[in-house]
């Protein structure tokens, strides 16, 4: 037990920390605190570096917002252009059933059926007719409506998408490429 004893108290005197680099340490700290005070020109750069950095991201990130309001407005053309040929393919399949049913009241003789049938008959031809109106005038509605969301004077302009507190101004941004040395605070 004498014989583990003294091996750890010879283990813990190894591990502890000599005061010569606990020393050298600090005088290393005075000595950039002195530095910095001396020649504060040398450390001047860090802060431009540092505001360079944050103009560059706020620059990106200003582009990255047109670039997704640019995406937005594709994915919207896009939307309204499925949704004007599907309407227009209604609007073509509703105007021919239409016709047909059209027709039936107009040019087939239908006077040797039953008067029952030619009753029915008739009646759900009315009811075709109807809802195909209704149909074809829906299909041309939601046509028109689709184009008019659709058209550049009525989607937001990227400046007005953008504006968040962070972004800077539009107005702004031209300063800040012109002079992008200098240190801009808002």
């Amino acid at each position: 037990v004498a014989l583990f004893q003294k091996g750890a108290s010879d283990l813990s005197a190894s591990t502890s920390f000599p005061i010569g680099a606990v020393v050298a340490a600090r005088v290393g700290v005075v000595m950039a605190s002195l530095l910095k005070e001396m020649f504060p020109e040398l450390f001047v750069e860090t802060g431009v570096v540092a505001a360079e950095q944050v103009f560059h991201r706020k620059l990106t990130e200003y582009e990255m917002n047109i670039e997704q309001q640019k995406l937005w407005r594709e994915d919207l053309r896009d939307l309204v252009e499925l949704t004007v040929g599907r309407m227009d393919i209604y609007h073509l399949v509703g105007a021919m059933l239409l016709e047909f049913c059209v027709s039936f009241y107009c040019e087939n003789p239908i006077s040797d059926m039953p008067p029952w049938v030619l009753t029915y008959f008739l009646l759900t031809h009315l009811f075709a007719a109807g809802y195909l109106i209704f149909s074809v005038w829906l299909s041309m509605h939601a046509s028109v409506a689709s184009h008019s969301i659709g058209e550049p004077t009525a989607a937001p302009t990227a400046s007005a998408a953008t504006a968040s507190p962070e972004a800077p101004a539009p107005s702004r941004v031209a300063e800040l490429r012109a002079a992008p040395d200098k240190v801009i605070v808002t």
